[in-house]
């Protein structure tokens, strides 16, 4: 095959077509890329907002919670969104898988650092946002808005302490075809009724092995014929 392609090269120049277009005629095999994401601190886009306090920004916590539960007596709600820098995949490349970690903060205060079912199941719903957020001004008051196009129903905790590993490969597609309706992932559980929670780890969190983790693996389509 070698010697094929040196003689197909060499009588190519001597027709004066020059490599570039013979890349051009003979489209070029896709090759797969894969890349991690895991922002921290100042480079991360992570924060959850809460009913009881529907004005506050909790974009700088170290944590990462989604819950129903009661404060001081009062039934509350806890919602999350993450976001990442979706600029270093090329436009126009397909993604192949995009699997999302999300590893327990057991150290929380909120609900003991663990997944809680008291009440019921904590299956999650994510969801892709669709307007563009901030995680300093964030709240429960102005959350984002986002569609249920291609949503992952997300199984309850096997267990208070574990991480979840999360297929969010279609989500990513839909981010990377619509880039100005692509502005990450929203949580929120099922049922929102209180005392069943997640805790997760978010980007500011001390321990970087425990913050967010998106693996993403993706081709580029090979060069067509011109």
């Amino acid at each position: 095959p070698r010697l094929a392609c040196t003689l197909l090269l060499k009588n190519i120049c001597m027709r004066k077509i020059c490599v570039f277009d013979f890349l051009t005629i003979f489209p070029l095999l896709s090759s797969t890329q894969t890349i991690v994401l895991r922002p921290y601190g100042t480079t991360g886009k992570d924060a959850f907002v809460w009913d009881y306090q529907p004005n506050i920004s909790y974009g700088t916590f170290s944590e990462f919670s989604i819950y129903g539960w009661t404060y001081i007596g009062n039934p509350t709600k806890r919602r999350a969104y993450i976001d990442f820098d979706w600029s270093v995949i090329p436009a126009g490349a397909t993604i192949q898988s995009a699997i999302l970690t999300l590893y327990n903060d057991s150290l929380s205060q909120s609900t003991s650092g663990q997944h809680q079912q008291l009440s019921g199941s904590n299956e999650m719903y994510m969801e892709r946002i669709i307007t563009p957020w901030n995680e300093l001004t964030i709240n429960w008051n102005n959350q984002p808005s986002v569609t249920a196009t291609n949503q992952v129903s997300i199984p309850a905790s096997t267990g208070p302490f574990v991480d979840y590993t999360i297929d969010v490969s279609a989500l990513v597609q839909d981010i990377i075809d619509n880039p100005g309706a692509g502005y990450g992932f929203a949580l929120r559980l099922q049922n929102e009724a209180y005392y069943r929670s997640v805790i997760f780890a978010g980007s500011n969190h001390a321990d970087s092995t425990i913050r967010p983790r998106l693996e993403i693996s993706y081709t580029i389509s090979a060069k067509g014929i011109e």
